[in-house]
């Protein structure tokens, strides 16, 4: 996946999203492994995506890995809103990741040694509620850098299918 514009932060999210649409409220999980991130930007990241609509402005939830390793939680409680987080573990490239959503509430996950991880758990979301779109995401701070970045996802995985749209 490449983006050559973008950051999925602040009021608005822009740069690469490949997601599919998951049914009314129900419970899910998403599984990635990310095989690195070129460091086009300390910022620029790699991750999941959860969103209440394909509105980029809309109430949302990412887990994302910087090209050093640092692993974010990241929320927007409210479309329009600014965006929230929290920094969690550092983990090595490749990096397998998984975000579970429970009701409102999203638990981010990494694989060492074969074992998961938790890795941050989001506050309650309820306006995520209804059919949501998720899947991968990409985004580069070219706004600084002026570059593109690239990552491959190795693998995908959802227990509702697999079948992604690229945005």
């Amino acid at each position: 996946m490449i983006a050559e514009t973008g950051n999925v932060w602040n009021k608005a999210d822009s740069g690469a999203f490949a997601y599919k649409k998951i049914g009314k409220n129900g419970d899910f999980e998403i599984v990635t492994t990310i095989e690195g991130l070129a460091n086009t930007d300390a910022d620029a990241a790699a991750g999941i995506m959860v969103r209440a609509s394909n509105d980029p402005s809309d109430v949302k939830i990412d887990y994302r890995i910087k090209p050093a390793g640092d692993t974010f939680l990241c929320w927007r409680d409210a479309k329009g809103n600014i965006t929230s987080f929290s920094q969690n573990a550092k983990v090595q490239f490749p990096a397998t990741i998984k975000l579970v959503r429970h009701g409102d509430i999203f638990t981010a996950y990494y694989k060492d040694g074969g074992e998961w991880v938790e890795n941050g758990v989001s506050p309650a979301v309820p306006a995520i509620g209804g059919d949501v779109v998720a899947g991968l995401m990409l985004y580069t701070r070219s706004d600084r850098s002026g570059k593109p970045s690239a990552t491959t996802f190795n693998s995908f995985s959802s227990s509702v299918g697999t079948d992604v749209i690229l945005r």
